[in-house]
């Protein structure tokens, strides 16, 4: 006889499936819920663990077993009623095998005890468990799918611009959740499954879909369009991840050519936008991703094609549109757009440098530093920072000419008890510094000497080293010129 100071429920109990205990009824579940739980999780975890956790999780015990945690918590959350009422199984794609339905339910109710029921009390050993038993289910669910050849024609009909928004949106839930599910399986048969989506146009749906004005959704479905424009953009983020050079081909291939270049400025767009919330943060991570590196080593066609049809957009919101606005929405836009230009500077230092000179976007610097966001200003002296970053004798001929650093000590003068603006104008001195040019460093000396001197950071080490190899470049020059004097006699 087994009783609920002891194990709670016995192990032949869990494996027959049993609503009954040895001990008694089934109220005795729901009276110590919690503590049948945790002894038969402590109990049982490491010899029976996969048998105790399909019979935790089965259709007739889990609702007891949930119910019986929730009547122990103070205050109650209603979890057997989310359970029983609430968590609806969305059958979009018809799927047949009743085998397939029952462990995605599984898996649903495992997560759920898992992470909102069990969350507090569950030892490594049953956490590992879990997690094992939920990875096991998923590799027979996603051999359903990939090896279905009829599952993406079936997306694809949800994600027209004619369908249901209930149906477009639970596709995209679907694909997004086959993504993350399948991440660490490489297997050929996932390549062909989303390869086969690429090949039928999921870029555009996923486009077309990130556009979707509000007025276009009604009732209670508008507070839920912004949501799955962000898991839109995590699908585009994850493809993007996952199949670099397929898309990238995609983006400047001739049959494809136009449709890239429209899905790439429709971004922009919606990167641009006045609004507060939607997929800002995955856009701005798509374009580090299409032109990082990686992606970018054998062929910089896309690079190409970015500075030719995209940055103008950047540009122009950066020291143009995005100033003039004082809307949240904007100014968070403004720190996104200022951090690709400063990934793109640190990454392409002379296709940068090229189009900074050629389009004279840095002559508006000023009105970055003198921004009255400090995350913008701060944001314009670390893109200022990367474009040194290559050391290029053009680049630093050109910020001397124009006299560049002007706004930037300007800010320093002012922003005296702001220690992030302070820090990261001693970091570009330093930079400066420690990069042992001649250029810019004679430049600082001569036309702001007194600010070395006797500015604001005039104490710190920095400026004093700075100020150190002004003067022994201004004797070596002294004593240049001297010789050459001599000559001349």
């Amino acid at each position: 006889m087994c009783r609920p100071s002891t194990c709670g429920i016995c192990y032949l109990c869990l494996k027959k499936g049993r609503r009954r205990s040895c001990w008694g009824s089934s109220r005795v579940l729901v009276r110590y819920g919690e503590r049948c739980l945790r002894s038969v999780a402590m109990k049982y975890s490491k010899p029976y663990s996969a048998i105790v956790f399909t019979c935790v999780a089965s259709e007739s015990l889990s609702v007891i077993l949930i119910g019986g945690v929730d009547y122990s918590m103070q205050p109650k959350n209603d979890l057997r009623e989310f359970l029983e009422k609430k968590a609806k199984f969305n059958n979009l794609l018809q799927i047949s095998d009743k085998r397939v339905i029952s462990l995605i339910n599984m898996n649903y109710r495992l997560l759920f005890f898992k992470d909102s029921v069990a969350v507090s009390w569950l030892d490594d050993i049953s956490l590992s468990s879990i997690s094992d038993l939920i990875n096991e289910n998923y590799k027979v669910i996603l051999n359903y799918i990939f090896t279905d050849k009829t599952i993406p024609d079936k997306l694809m009909n949800c994600l027209q611009p004619a369908a249901d928004f209930k149906a477009r949106a639970s596709a995209i839930k679907f694909i997004l959740e086959t993504f993350s599910i399948s991440m660490c399986n490489s297997s050929e048969l996932r390549a062909e499954f989303f390869t086969a989506f690429i090949e039928k146009g999921l870029l555009g749906c996923l486009s077309e879909f990130l556009r979707m004005p509000q007025h276009k959704v009604s009732g209670e479905l508008k507070g839920s369009l912004e949501l799955v424009q962000v898991w839109s953009a995590e699908i585009l983020l994850h493809i993007l991840q996952t199949f670099p050079l397929k898309v990238r081909s995609m983006l400047i291939a001739k049959e494809t050519k136009e449709m890239g270049h429209r899905l790439l400025i429709e971004l922009l767009e919606i990167l641009f936008s006045s609004s507060l919330d939607g997929p800002k943060f995955e856009i701005g991570e798509f374009y580090k991703c299409l032109l990082s590196p990686e992606i970018t080593y054998y062929e910089s066609s896309i690079v190409d094609v970015f500075y030719s049809e995209c940055m103008s957009y950047v540009t122009d919101f950066v020291f143009g549109k995005g100033l003039k606005s004082c809307c949240e929405g904007r100014a968070i836009s403004l720190q996104i757009a200022l951090d690709l230009l400063t990934y793109c500077a640190h990454t392409h230092n002379y296709a940068m440098r090229d189009y900074v000179i050629n389009s004279q976007v840095l002559q508006s610097i000023d009105r970055l530093c003198s921004h009255p966001s400090k995350h913008i200003r701060l944001g314009g002296i670390k893109f200022l920072r990367s474009l040194l970053n290559g050391n290029d004798e053009m680049m630093q001929q050109y910020i001397v000419s124009n006299d560049l650093l002007r706004p930037v000590i300007a800010l320093s003068t002012k922003s005296r008890s702001n220690n992030v603006i302070t820090a990261a104008v001693l970091e570009l001195f330093e930079f400066i510094k420690r990069g042992n040019s001649k250029v810019l460093v004679m430049y600082l000396g001569d036309r702001y000497e007194e600010f070395i001197r006797e500015g604001p950071l005039a104490g710190s080490k920095t400026l004093r080293e700075l100020l150190e190899s002004y003067e022994e470049y201004k004797k070596q020059d002294e004593y240049y010129m001297g010789i050459n004097v001599e000559k001349i006699m």
